[in-house]
């Protein structure tokens, strides 16, 4: 009996030895090996109108060091349009920046972030590049010119657009007399009845 208790006491300090070192030895590893980068703050779309700057910015965090790249429907972006900082209270932000955009920069975004154990893919988000809106210009057209009632003119422009039309004396200063939002037609008439009391005055239409 006496010898089965010495083998048992004998061993058992080995056995806790060898728990301990293999206890060791797997967090060892997993310190080594790591995880994949985790996006802490995800990038956000955007509406810009033509010639702006389209600005995308995202925040990753990870135990070792990252590499950024962005994606612009289906293309890959880096280099000179990626720049790349520490913030220490938030981890490492990426912004994509392009200068003077076009209509066909628009459409979908997404940054990848990758690191020696993996890669992480954010949300993908939409950019919208809007086309300047052409517009035609307005006309002003003497309809009457009576000395007793006022001077008459029309306004044409298009459908649905919003004008104010301006008389002056000196064409230096000039003074609101008509602001209207021009009918289906795209066209509005106006008397002046103030032209009376003025040896001669000047007018101009123009979008509001």
């Amino acid at each position: 009996m006496e010898k089965k208790r010495q083998v048992s006491t004998y061993w058992l300090p080995k056995v806790v030895c060898c728990a301990a070192l293999f206890a060791f030895w797997a967090a060892k590893c997993d310190a080594q090996l790591g995880t994949p980068p985790t996006i802490a703050v995800q990038p956000v779309g955007i509406t810009v109108p033509k010639g702006a700057t389209i600005t995308l910015s995202a925040t990753a965090v990870s135990s070792t060091p990252m590499s950024f790249s962005w994606n612009a429907n289906g293309h890959g972006l880096s280099g000179q349009w990626v720049s790349n900082y520490v913030d220490a209270l938030v981890g490492t932000v990426t912004t994509l920046t392009i200068k003077n955009s076009s209509p066909g920069n628009s459409g979908s975004y997404f940054m990848t972030v990758s690191n020696a154990i993996g890669c992480v893919t954010s949300s993908v988000v939409s950019v919208t590049v809007l086309a300047p809106i052409a517009v035609a210009p307005l006309t002003l057209s003497v309809t009457s010119n009576s000395p007793a009632i006022g001077f008459g003119f029309q306004v044409s422009g298009p459908q649905g657009s919003n004008f104010v039309v301006e008389a002056s004396s000196d064409l230096n200063n000039w003074t609101p007399i008509f602001t209207n939002k021009a009918p289906p037609a795209g066209t509005m008439s106006y008397t002046d009845t103030d032209a009376t009391n003025y040896p001669s005055r000047f007018y101009r239409a123009r979008f509001q």
